[in-house]
């Protein structure tokens, strides 16, 4: 008989340990329960439950603790309660689903993790904006686990794994948006420049023309295009690229600009001047075309300077007759470079050239002038 009560009292032992753990879980629930909203308790009773064995094979387990980590995100007094209450909320919710696919909640949880999705990415965004992108990256990839196709989710975190150098988590991101035809040009721009690093040519270019069939009159895929044309000593396929893009748009200002941003690399001056001008002549607000005009003027009368200034001392006469050449080539950059500026009037570049210039010209006034708004710009 002594035996027997022994065992009925560890019977009855179990069994209590059991009921009290079932309790935690009913606690934990009435302490989330608006009218009370003691949250800290809660945690503390759903978490004791979620390791018991007598309570932690249980979907409901795991629902009440993603509901009440859930709620302790920014929540306005328990919100400091746990720096993971978001990432716990999420793991609960699908160890929920995988001890009970078709659990009676299943639609809640599933409504609860799309929220939770949107907590990550906004965090994710704060994150982004106090530049600790190695977090922000975290954020976005937890979006990513609950919306796989999310493509802003996608960008940020390739954007992100770039800023902290991690390449080829960028490139796999930049690459899928390709793949799911989510990609806008930057995406064709950043993947083909990473390519580019990894010194594999041909796979930035096929990425850059797969760019232009998306994005045909797209200028910076444009110039890339050109530009790994010419990096690579294929200014013939430069070359017949752009004439025939030409051809076939002649009124786009964008291509004239490309033929002139490639004549002009090619020190083909006159060509080049030619074809900013036809750009301008057809978008009268291009402030490259105007800019880069500027600029090749600018560009030619510095080499001239130079030139002079090797001009022998006693040569008095050839120096100044050489300053006057350069001095009319200053000249010619001004009305363009001006006008960058009416375009873009907070363009550094801009002023810091026509600063040079205005100085050259001992217009001192205009300099002077000209260093306040860098000033200011800076």
């Amino acid at each position: 008989m002594k035996r027997l009560l022994s065992l009925s009292i560890a019977i009855i032992s179990l069994s209590s340990v059991v009921m009290a753990q079932q309790n935690k879980v009913v606690s934990a629930w009435n302490y989330y329960k608006p009218e009370y909203d003691l949250l800290d308790k809660a945690r503390t009773n759903i978490d004791e439950a979620s390791v018991h064995e007598s309570t932690m094979g249980k979907a409901k387990t795991w629902y009440y603790r993603g509901l009440i980590y859930q709620k302790i995100y920014k929540h306005p007094k328990y919100g400091n309660l746990d720096e993971m209450a978001l990432e716990k909320a999420y793991e609960s919710y699908k160890k929920a689903l995988e001890l009970e696919p078709n659990y009676e909640n299943k639609d809640v949880i599933e409504q609860n993790l799309e929220i939770l999705a949107g907590n990550f990415f906004a965090r994710g965004l704060d994150e982004f904006n106090a530049k600790t992108f190695d977090r922000s990256l975290n954020s976005f990839q937890w979006v990513l686990k609950i919306s796989p196709n999310d493509s802003k989710a996608t960008l940020n975190s390739a954007l992100c794994a770039e800023r902290v150098g991690k390449t080829d988590i960028a490139k796999g991101y930049y690459a899928s948006l390709v793949a799911s035809k989510q990609a806008d040009a930057n995406v064709f721009l950043s993947l083909a420049s990473i390519l580019r690093k990894e010194n594999n040519i041909d796979g930035a270019l096929t990425t850059i023309i797969e760019g232009r069939k998306n994005f045909p009159d797209n200028n910076p895929l444009m110039i890339e295009q050109l530009n790994i044309y010419l990096s690579t000593g294929r200014e013939k396929e430069a070359s017949e690229f752009i004439d025939m893009a030409i051809q076939s748009d002649p009124s786009n200002a964008s291509l004239y600009f490309a033929k002139g941003t490639l004549n002009d690399k090619q020190g083909k001056k006159d060509v080049a001047e030619a074809a900013y001008k036809k750009a301008i002549e057809l978008n009268v607000k291009y402030f490259e075309a105007y800019y880069n005009l500027g600029a090749m003027h600018f560009n030619t009368a510095a080499e001239m300077v130079n030139k002079a200034n090797d001009i022998p001392p006693n040569k008095i006469a050839e120096y100044e007759a050489a300053k006057k050449k350069f001095e009319a080539k200053f000249r010619d950059a001004v009305p363009y470079l001006e006008k960058a500026l009416e375009l873009s009037p907070n363009d550094v570049s801009t002023m810091e050239s026509l600063k040079q210039i205005y100085t050259k010209l001992n217009q001192l006034d205009k300099a002077s002038e000209m260093k306040k708004r860098i000033d200011a710009a800076k």
